[in-house]
């Protein structure tokens, strides 16, 4: 909502800072520039110090630049401000994806990302009505838009410091040899094969004693769920960055990067 809502004020930005169309456009352009940007620091972020690390930086670092925004006087500084609004509002697009990857089952995840898509493309369509209607009705116009991003942007950071706790998890993976399966497939068969037809079948799973009981599942606490940094020693966070750029040689990658940028690029021209 933020990024896009201040295409409206094209016009007062170029009265108030003497600028040509051009030039006042750039709030615009660098701020979807640096959104891009964004996306390829958040992600190695997100693995190496957590999600939720990562949800609260951006967010506060964003209400922090919305208030620059609202309060420089500089074109300069507005474009500045922009820039690194765009660079924080990047956490949104590429984290939240992986996080209804990590807590949603696969057949769950394409009704929460059409959701999450919804309310993502909403913002873009609800922020310019908002702000043609506060630039044409308050004295400091697309400023008290930016006050209102603001305060957006602060009430979304109580309720990801309150809300939101960590989704990172390293599952532990069993390494069962061919004889243990072989042994767990024949406890199962002997189990099935002294049942009654008239019993409900239940699902075929190993018991909890035949599995090797490594760790233990219990609930967190408070002080631990509030922890705003989830450290992962087991991730290089050199290699983090490197890794994304090893899939540009995938042809799927590669479509669906054009196919983005083909179904986005309308949108931004409009703006």
């Amino acid at each position: 909502m933020g990024g896009a809502g201040i295409s409206v004020a094209i016009p007062l930005l170029m009265a108030q800072f003497q600028k040509s169309e051009t030039d006042a456009t750039q709030v615009l352009t660098l701020n979807f520039l640096f959104l891009s940007i964004g996306n390829i620091f958040w992600v190695p972020v997100a693995m190496k110090f957590g999600k939720r690390f990562s949800l609260l930086s951006s967010m506060a670092m964003q209400a922090g630049m919305l208030a620059w925004t609202a309060a420089t006087p500089s074109f300069n500084g507005l474009l500045a401000a922009r820039c690194l609004q765009g660079f924080a509002a990047a956490a949104g697009e590429s984290i939240v994806p992986e996080i209804v990857a990590d807590t949603t089952f696969v057949h769950q995840r394409g009704a929460m990302m059409s959701i999450y898509v919804v309310l993502i493309s909403g913002g873009s369509a609800v922020g310019p009505l908002i702000a043609g209607f506060m630039t044409s009705s308050t004295a400091e116009t697309w400023r008290s838009f930016s006050w209102l991003c603001c305060g957006v942007a602060i009430f979304n950071l109580v309720l990801i410091l309150f809300l939101f706790p960590e989704s990172n998890f390293d599952r532990p993976e069993f390494d069962l040899t061919v004889d243990q399966l072989r042994t767990l497939h024949h406890q199962h068969a002997s189990k099935e094969a002294d049942q009654t037809s008239s019993e409900e079948r239940l699902e075929d799973v190993p018991e909890a004693s035949s599995i090797p009981a490594d760790y233990t599942i219990s609930t967190p606490s408070i002080i631990e769920i509030m922890q705003p940094i989830s450290y992962n020693v087991n991730v290089n966070f050199l290699k983090a960055f490197i890794e994304p750029v090893k899939l540009l040689v995938h042809p799927s990658v590669l479509w669906g990067i054009l196919s983005y940028a083909v179904t986005l690029s309308p949108q931004v021209i409009l703006m």
